[in-house]
């Protein structure tokens, strides 16, 4: 009982710095903002192999077409297994996100984290990073709500870890030739806004 309450009360002190700083504008007709931007299908098997908390399916989408690790940027809805999505393709950098979002502005830290390849990696405060760690760690850097759904072995010190590195070395940071690059996609449909949850891949960048 009293490492639940550990737990917990990390968490909810985390989100509470976290948040304070966060961006929360107005979203003013995003589906109209949307509609002009690339599309393509995607699919996604969960919880990934392991290595990430998906593994993503991008095909219609030229260059894009291949399968990536993803990591989910949203938990107020959910992606299904094995169902193909019409998704809007959206940079890291594109002030669009602010109206999909809740804090945008730590993309960067995210970009930080995912260069990292922290899965499997030893933690300082014991054991080995997971990818449930660093789902946890970006939902709390881009998400105003917390899940746990599909996150199997997570622990707060390394998710504390992470987030505590990612706050020292990931402000503004940008990732060099053959590093990674998130590419972020929006769920969307021509008479509703976006009907699942945002989610981003890990793109390798030419070296």
């Amino acid at each position: 009982m009293n490492s639940i309450l550990t737990k917990v009360l990390g968490m909810l002190i985390l989100v509470t710095v976290l948040f304070s700083g966060c961006k929360k504008d107005p979203i003013e007709e995003p589906k109209d903002k949307l509609k002009e931007y690339p599309g393509v299908n995607m699919m996604i098997d969960r919880p990934g192999d392991k290595e990430s908390y998906f593994i993503t399916t991008i095909t219609n989408g030229d260059t894009l077409n291949g399968i990536y690790p993803g990591w989910c940027l949203d938990t107020d809805k959910h992606l299904l297994s094995d169902t193909l999505y019409t998704v809007k393709v959206v940079a890291p950098d594109d002030e669009i996100l602010s109206l999909f979002i809740e804090c945008p502005e730590n993309i960067d830290l995210m970009t930080y984290i995912i260069n990292a390849g922290y899965v499997g990696k030893p933690a300082y405060s014991g054991g080995e990073f997971t990818y449930g760690d660093v789902q946890l760690a970006i939902w709390l850097l881009i998400d105003d709500k917390q899940s746990y759904v599909g996150l199997d072995d997570w622990n707060q010190n390394r998710v504390n870890e992470i987030i505590d590195e990612a706050l020292q070395y990931g402000e503004g940071y940008v990732p060099e030739a053959g590093g990674i690059t998130p590419i972020v996609f929006i769920p969307f449909r021509e008479n509703t806004l976006y009907t699942a949850q945002i989610s981003v891949i890990e793109f390798p960048l030419e070296d």
